[in-house]
């Protein structure tokens, strides 16, 4: 009995990290035009949103939430568009660019450039579902170090919160953003791309974690 009830407690807190700590997730570098990294200042959140009928296939389809972030004390940097990829996604339905400062582009207008620069998906995904940017100047209009923008997405019928997850875990929905104006020692200000990820240092801890239970069954 104990063993299984250890086995239980570790899978599930591994699952629920895997995932992003429940819709927690960070964001990789693929182009290096900056000599900053600044992914680690780039946060987004997914949640839930209850449901809204969708006319095309005549039925209620499940809502979800993006929340994307420029953390606070990062360094100077905008994101300046917002690139959805493939998957379980259907329709981008909303954009909540309220904070002070951040101004996009409505729902359905074209970006430029049309995908995510530098960024080459595999060949499982179809392309860019949907995608939105700030008005011009980009660099104004962005969202700066401190903002944030929400961004609401159906998902096709029957598909559930957790079905997102799981897609954006295995690859299968890729978000990915373009931030401009990255503020260089050198004085430069050059722009680069980065793609949603699982974070790291959270399923490392809880693989420690998983570890230290396990040697724990082993002297029961």
């Amino acid at each position: 009995m104990k063993r299984i009830s250890v086995g239980v407690i570790v899978l599930s807190l591994f699952t629920a990290n895997l995932y992003g700590a429940l819709g927690d997730f960070s964001f990789d570098r693929v182009t290096a035009s900056s000599s900053v990294d600044i992914s680690g200042q780039l946060k987004l959140n997914v949640s839930s949103g209850g449901q809204e009928w969708d006319e095309t296939y005549q039925q209620n389809v499940n809502k979800v939430t993006f929340k994307f972030s420029n953390i606070a004390g990062g360094i100077d940097a905008v994101i300046s568009e917002i690139y959805f990829y493939d998957g379980v996604l259907l329709n981008m339905y909303s954009i909540d660019d309220s904070y002070p400062g951040v101004n996009f582009e409505g729902i359905g207008m074209d970006t430029n450039p049309s995908a995510l620069s530098g960024y080459k998906p595999s060949s499982t995904l179809v392309g860019v579902l949907g995608a939105t940017e700030a008005v011009n100047p980009e660099p104004l209009n962005g969202v700066k170090v401190g903002g944030w923008i929400k961004i609401g997405y159906t998902l096709l019928p029957d598909k559930t919160f957790q079905d997102l997850l799981d897609d954006m875990a295995s690859g299968e929905v890729v978000v990915g953003i373009h931030v401009k104006s990255i503020e260089q020692p050198e004085g430069n200000s050059p722009s680069d791309s980065f793609i949603s990820t699982v974070p790291e240092p959270a399923t490392l801890s809880i693989l420690g974690l998983g570890s230290v239970l396990l040697l724990r069954r082993r002297r029961i």
